[in-house]
């Protein structure tokens, strides 16, 4: 077996190199970030945040609705055939899109109607901005298309934990 071909390939551990890079980051940005969200938010702080960003987590998967499994499955199969690709994204984003503004309007509801919402409203409206950052976020094609580089920024840049600062309602 050749050493520059097959699963050992320059090119597969190049880009296992760099996928795994961008997962080392959101892996330890959180054990970075949470001493400084304590400390500036307190414990009751930090609790709203928990409360805010686990709503956020399953809004998303309403959102996402199944793109990063069929989705990336449909771009790898026919990753060479740009007229499909380009019809496939539309028609992904279109569905994520009707999902993410009937997710935003029971949302708005929620938040002005059940007390517990009612409280913090604002702080759970700041929330759903993690929301919106997964509707835009593309990681899902360039998983498909095998694009690690674009995967690795995408997962730095949209899903580091450092934005978390905003959702506390506490602040000095």
């Amino acid at each position: 077996m050749k050493l520059g071909g097959g699963i050992l390939g320059k090119k597969k551990i190049k880009d296992l190199m760099v996928y795994g890079f961008g997962q080392a980051i959101n892996l330890l940005s959180p054990l970075i970030v949470m001493p400084y969200l304590i400390h500036i938010c307190g414990e009751e702080g930090l609790g709203k945040i928990g409360v805010g960003f686990s709503m956020a987590l399953i809004l998303n998967g309403i959102v996402d609705y199944g793109s990063y499994i069929k989705g990336v499955k449909d771009i790898s199969i026919n990753r060479d055939n740009h007229e499909y690709l380009a019809g496939r994204f539309k028609a992904i984003y279109l569905s994520k899109f009707l999902l993410l503004l009937a997710v935003l309007g029971v949302m708005t509801l929620v938040f002005f109607i059940v007390p517990f919402f009612a409280r913090d409203k604002e702080l759970f409206f700041l929330s759903l901005f993690m929301v919106l950052g997964q509707f835009i976020n593309p990681a899902w094609f360039f998983q498909g298309t095998e694009n690690f580089k674009w995967i690795s920024l995408i997962n730095i840049l949209f899903e580091s934990h450092l934005r978390v600062r905003r959702f506390c309602a506490d602040q000095p």
